[in-house]
């Protein structure tokens, strides 16, 4: 089945489509990257038939332009004069005519005679110039051009059949030489990005692959990364991060990479990936737990300990852990991201100026919790907002994330510090969040909105998103308002920060 489809794409029509991606040389020769044709019928067998006969066209057309005639070579550069009776082919058929044919236009020979008597005097001008300019005149490559043209009008002259095999020399060497094979891989992401306009995140991303991708080959030519070179690449995410799911993700998208590069000539192949896996040794991403009771305590009491109020540190782990933000989400807000909607302190979770959003459904606005107001967050907001950024001294990191160094930070303190397992990271204040909300019967709609997931996807029936909530703008702030606060953890001594920040003056 699969042979039977290759080279077809059904349109949204039903109609098969006959595509062919252009080898690297055929793409210059003609300026296309691909070839398509309609087979006008809606049936495959019909149009696996009709795209067999396309294709063998398709490969002489392919076998003509890749060994020209001489007769077409010349269409290229010798336009037909104005006062000749003819046509075009007729006056090029008639410049290689034999020898001793006195009816058509001047032999080739003779034109080619001609052009090097006009080269001749163009550099006779040149060396003239570069005398005048006190220049060196380097005259190599003229020697090596009338060398060959004298080659060229004497087998001209004897109408010998190698001249169309010399004509074509060039284009032969082109492919040979084409440049885009020696394109590194680091020049292909920027044309990738150029041409793809992937969104900031995943260029992001793409761009850490490629950094580690040179850390361990080099910055060789996508034309030759061979699957030695992926498992080398393999090997040294195996060491930075030790995680399958990461591994996996970052061989599909050098994959992916290299998959665009041959669609764009710059490989013969896309294989190199395939069957690529990651080591036995690697470890398989373990499932985030939330945090509980005794676990927020924990945390706070550090701290309390360790940053004062006025510390953007101080608040990220409870204003997560009240509001179930990604940790992107929070790290990028701007003061004015937190203003009242309808008499209700919100989150705005946007996409302006550059900030990381995830998926359209994470758009939203998400109440502040009446425990963070309590604790002081709105004067960390007062405090902050001449800067215009809610947590000003958080700086991104080399891949744009305001969040980078502050999740290794934080984790390294759940680990080291606290004794927590790999199982717990910052990412278990949305989990812990999420259990809250379905403790509190929170319904299940207003827990998608606030946590920023498409509305009714954790429902039955294949966990489809329900089609009435494509419909209108969404819930009331004072519905989701009722539902987040909600939200209680039993069990944590909110005291522990209270005191701290009752101490403090705006």
């Amino acid at each position: 089945m699969a042979r039977e489809t290759k080279n077809l794409t059904r349109l949204p029509s039903g109609i098969f489509q006959v595509e062919f991606n252009l080898p690297a040389d055929i793409n210059a020769l003609t300026g296309m990257r691909t070839w398509r044709k309609s087979t006008k019928t809606r049936d495959p067998k019909e149009a696996a038939r009709i795209r067999d006969e396309i294709m063998v066209g398709w490969r002489q057309e392919i076998e003509r332009l890749r060994n020209p005639s001489v007769e077409e070579r010349l269409e290229k550069l010798i336009r037909v004069p104005s006062d000749w009776p003819g046509t075009q082919q007729e006056f090029i058929r008639d410049l290689v005519a034999a020898p001793g044919d006195d009816d058509g236009p001047p032999s080739l020979a003779a034109l080619l005679r001609n052009y090097v008597g006009i080269v001749r005097g163009m550099h006779g001008a040149a060396q003239v110039m570069h005398e005048l300019a006190g220049v060196p005149f380097k005259g190599s490559a003229w020697k090596e051009f009338f060398a060959q043209a004298e080659q060229l009008i004497v087998l001209a002259d004897a109408g010998d059949s190698l001249v169309s095999k010399l004509m074509v020399v060039p284009a032969a060497q082109k492919a040979e030489h084409d440049p885009n094979k020696s394109v590194p891989i680091t020049v292909a992401l920027t044309t990738w990005k150029k041409n793809e306009h992937p969104t900031k995140a995943t260029a992001s991303a793409y761009e850490v692959m490629v950094r580690r991708f040179v850390e361990a080959n080099g910055d060789l030519s996508v034309s030759e990364i061979s699957r030695q070179h992926v498992r080398l690449f393999r090997d040294k995410v195996e060491e930075q991060v030790r995680s399958a799911g990461t591994v996996k993700n970052m061989l599909s998208k050098l994959s992916a990479l290299l998959n665009w590069a041959w669609k764009e000539g710059y490989r013969d192949d896309i294989k190199p990936v395939k069957g690529v896996q990651p080591t036995k040794n690697a470890n398989a991403p373990k499932k985030k737990r939330p945090f509980n009771a005794d676990d927020i305590n924990r945390v706070h009491g550090y701290l309390a300990k360790a940053y004062k109020p006025e510390d953007d540190r101080y608040w990220l782990f409870t204003a997560a852990l009240l509001s179930g933000l990604r940790a992107e989400e929070l790290c990028t807000l701007r003061t004015c991201d937190v203003r009242e909607e309808f008499g209700v302190w919100c989150f705005d979770i946007n996409r302006e100026n550059g900030k990381f959003v995830k998926n359209d459904a994470s758009v939203r606005l998400v109440p502040v919790h009446k425990q963070l107001i309590d604790l002081g967050f709105l004067k960390h907001h007062a405090r902050t907002s001449s800067t215009g950024r809610l947590f000003p001294t958080l700086q991104p990191d080399n891949d744009g994330r305001y969040s980078g160094y502050w999740l290794n930070q934080i984790n390294h303190v759940f680990h080291k510090s606290l004794g927590f397992g790999s199982d717990k990271s910052f990412h278990s204040t949305r989990h812990a969040f999420q259990d809250q909300l379905r403790n509190a019967e929170v319904e299940l709609t207003v827990r998608d909105r606030l946590f920023g997931h498409t509305e009714g996807f954790g429902l039955d029936e294949g966990r489809r998103k329900r089609a009435a909530t494509s419909y209108g703008d969404g819930h009331y702030i004072a519905v989701l308002n009722e539902g987040l606060q909600k939200v209680a953890y039993p069990g944590v001594d909110w005291s522990v920060l209270s005191e701290r920040t009752g101490q403090q003056e705006l």
